[in-house]
């Protein structure tokens, strides 16, 4: 994933670099690709009613209230990234957490949203047709 050698090897030794500043480098490209991982579509795994939309750090969900007229209610909540327990928090009170290592590539993977307090978790998994899409890359 990263060159070989430190990072102030690959971009050149300077006043900046020193060990502290190296591993904030890494954490900022680590941050990145796990919040990446998380972009897109996804459905709740347990009530397909219920969708989520990541764009950049910003969660929108949306419930369909009524199948018929297609009434839905929207949320809009941010993910916030826990530098202390490498986790991204989420929800109106950042009152769900994901650990970093269980997010990957893999486009059939199902996120457990865990409640620190033992609640009811949430789980997200890509829709059907992102799925198929996902595998083949």
């Amino acid at each position: 994933m990263y060159p070989q050698g430190t990072l102030c090897d690959y971009l050149g030794r300077g006043d900046w670099c020193g060990h502290n500043q190296e591993r904030a480098v890494h954490e900022f490209f680590y941050r990145k690709d796990v919040l990446l991982n998380l972009q897109g579509e996804w459905v709740n795994a347990q009530n397909d009613q219920e969708t989520y939309v990541v764009v950049s750090r910003t969660v929108s969900r949306q419930i369909i209230t009524r199948q018929n007229d297609r009434e839905t209610k929207t949320f809009v909540n941010n993910l916030i990234w826990s530098h202390q327990n490498q986790t991204v928090l989420w929800g109106h009170a950042a009152n769900f957490f994901l650990r970093a290592e269980d997010i990957s590539h893999a486009a059939d993977i199902v996120l457990e949203w865990t409640r620190p307090d033992g609640g009811k978790s949430i789980f997200w998994r890509r829709p059907a047709h992102l799925r198929v899409h996902l595998n083949a890359l």
